[in-house]
C-alpha cells in the first residue's frame, strides 16, 4: 500500500504516522467531505469516517459579521505559513499587483508568518486573536491555498 502524502505541500510525516497507527483505526473524524474522501482514497481503509466541520462560536461569529471592509484601503490579508496555504504565491502576486497600485500593503496573519515581513509593505504579523482589527481595514481577503480541506478564514 502506498501511503505517501497525496501532495507535496503537507507538513505531516505521513509514513511515520501510518506505520504507527493506521492498522489500529476502527473509525475516523474528518473536518470536511474533501478530507474524508482524501483519507479513504489514500489509506485504502474500510472504516467509517464521520464529517464534523469546524465552527465559530456564535458570539465570535456575530462579532466578525458586524465588520465591514474598507475598500479604499487596498490592504490584503491572508493566514498561516504552511506550504499548502500558498503564502509564497500570495507574495509573488502581491509584488506584481504592487507595480500598478503602489499604495498596497499585504498583511499576513497566522503562526509562522513573521518571516515574510519585509519592513515596508509586507507585514508578517504572526498569530493574533485580534483578527477583527485587520478585517475592518481590509480591502481584499486573499485565500491562495493550494490545498485546504475546510477554509475557516472564508467563514
Amino acid at each position: 500500500m502506498n501511503l505517501n502524502p497525496p501532495h507535496k505541500y503537507s507538513n505531516i510525516p505521513y509514513d511515520l504516522l501510518h506505520k504507527a497507527y493506521l492498522d489500529r483505526l476502527d473509525g475516523a473524524i474528518a473536518v470536511s467531505k474533501l478530507m474524508k474522501e482524501h483519507f479513504l482514497e489514500y489509506t485504502n481503509l474500510d472504516i467509517p469516517v464521520v464529517v464534523s466541520s469546524t465552527f465559530l462560536r456564535e458570539k465570535r461569529f456575530e462579532e466578525l459579521g458586524r465588520i465591514t471592509g474598507n475598500l479604499s484601503s487596498r490592504k490584503i490579508t491572508i493566514s498561516n505559513n504552511l506550504k499548502r496555504k500558498g503564502i509564497d504565491l500570495a507574495v509573488k502576486a502581491f509584488k506584481l499587483v504592487k507595480e500598478k497600485y503602489e499604495d498596497l500593503e499585504l498583511f499576513i496573519l497566522g503562526k509562522g508568518t513573521k518571516k515574510w515581513d519585509n519592513g515596508k509593505d509586507i507585514h508578517g504579523e504572526g498569530w493574533t486573536s485580534e483578527v477583527g482589527k485587520y478585517l475592518s481595514s481590509l480591502g481584499l481577503l486573499l485565500q491562495p491555498s493550494r490545498f485546504d480541506a475546510f477554509a475557516v478564514t472564508v467563514l
